[in-house]
């Protein structure tokens, strides 16, 4: 399995696909916290997670602006902890995507959905 993640400073987006079958799907939002690390550790062991892809929010011209370099720390992070293969993946305008796709107030998780499936789907080019 592959678990997509689109960082935020109080909310981490979720999803989960399937690159063989080609399923992806919105999982869970979950908080930001002390409990973070923890929570990504049960739930790649839960769902036998064996990559990871994180959306990097580079600027519109490509270039790492602050919410990227944060972003960079959140997976140099995981690659310590983690024993999983870990990718960044550039998520310019996934926030514009989810939101024309869903109507929710929090579409962190939806975000996720679409790095996780622009990821895959680049992949078979």
């Amino acid at each position: 399995m592959i678990l997509g993640i689109d960082y935020g400073e109080k909310r981490i987006g979720l999803a989960l696909g399937d690159k063989h079958l080609k399923i992806y799907k919105p999982f869970k939002i979950i908080q930001n916290d002390k409990n973070l690390i923890e929570n990504l550790k049960k739930i790649t062991k839960a769902y036998n997670v064996d990559l990871i892809v994180i959306g990097y929010p580079l600027t519109p011209s490509g270039k790492e602006g602050q919410r990227a370099k944060k972003v960079k720390k959140f997976y140099e992070l995981l690659k310590k902890v983690l024993n999983i293969d870990i990718v960044l993946y550039d998520e310019r305008y996934t926030t514009f995507e989810a939101k024309s796709l869903s109507n929710e107030k929090e579409i962190d998780h939806i975000s996720a959905y679409i790095i996780l499936r622009d990821y895959v789907e680049s992949q078979n080019d």
